[in-house]
């Protein structure tokens, strides 16, 4: 799992990347140009996929599986609380850095220098994914065989049958399209989340 993300998440961007790079070095009249830019969109979009992705499997499987036999309570906060300050500190540092960049280079070289920062980093994650899947066993496995907790129980299984509806989660849906559509503010919601599109 983690490993598609990662692999996913670093091609994307290396394709986009270079995608881009092509449309700021070719004209913008032949055909291949607006491939190109279609595709890098396309790209841009599954890295989107991949992060979340990989954001979900780090804060909530792996937390679980690192901390397990130590002292959950303050182990499992103190783990998650360093891997949300790490997201939030590359969330902060990420747009300085880009656009520091942006003031000194052309797009083109922009989009290079992103490939290949890109290329470095999935180096040096794919190299700490290979030492922390060594270190842990439970990362490697799935389930503990020898854990009977891990089995699943008739709880499990009744609480797939007290699903909802599909019936049951279109309404919801409409019931939270109904509540947003009547805010004061959904015509400007809506704006921004087109130009966000865009």
């Amino acid at each position: 799992g983690m490993i598609v993300c990662l692999m996913g998440n670093n091609f994307s961007i290396i394709a986009s990347c270079s995608l881009f790079a092509v449309c700021l070095s070719i004209d913008r009249s032949i055909w291949v140009y607006t491939l190109c830019l279609l595709l890098g969109m396309l790209f841009c979009s599954s890295y989107r996929v991949f992060v979340m992705a990989e954001k979900n499997l780090t804060s909530r499987d792996w937390v679980l599986v690192l901390v397990r036999h130590k002292e959950e309570g303050s182990a499992l906060a103190k783990t998650n609380a360093i891997l949300t300050s790490l997201d939030q500190l590359a969330n902060v540092l990420s747009p300085l850095l880009l656009g520091a960049l942006l003031s000194f280079v052309s797009l083109k070289i922009a989009c290079i220098v992103l490939a290949v920062c890109s290329v470095i980093s999935l180096i040096i994650k794919a190299s700490l994914l290979y030492v922390l899947y060594g270190n842990n066993e439970r990362l490697r496995v799935k389930g503990d065989p020898e854990d009977p907790s891990e089995e699943e129980t008739p709880k499990v299984v009744e609480a797939e049958a007290n699903k909802p509806s599909l019936a049951k989660r279109i309404a919801t849906l409409f019931s939270v399209l109904s509540t947003y559509y009547a805010q004061s503010m959904f015509p400007a919601a809506l704006g921004m989340a087109l130009l966000f599109m865009t």
